[in-house]
């Protein structure tokens, strides 16, 4: 029985990653090039929501911060520095 309840507790745990991993994170869409670029260097996509409005879709929080860090070289890219 003592193993049972230590499988069933490792399923219970591994679920809950898989359901941590599985959540994305949207924020609004951004037509701006440079924001487009971010999106693109980090892995995120441009969705649609259910009102049919594009946004920007991250798989990850890891995505999403790197996506914020890009934005340290926002001047570098209006410069036409960073590609």
């Amino acid at each position: 029985m003592g193993n049972y309840l230590h499988h069933k507790g490792i399923a219970a745990k591994n679920q809950m990653e898989v359901e941590k991993v599985a959540r994305t994170i949207t924020i609004p869409f951004s037509p701006d090039k440079f924001d487009q670029w971010r999106l693109s260097k980090v892995g995120g996509q441009i969705s649609f929501n259910k009102a049919g409005r594009p946004v920007f879709q991250f798989e990850n929080a890891q995505q999403y911060h790197k996506y914020l860090e890009l934005n340290a070289q926002r001047q570098n890219f209006m410069k036409g520095e960073v590609r």
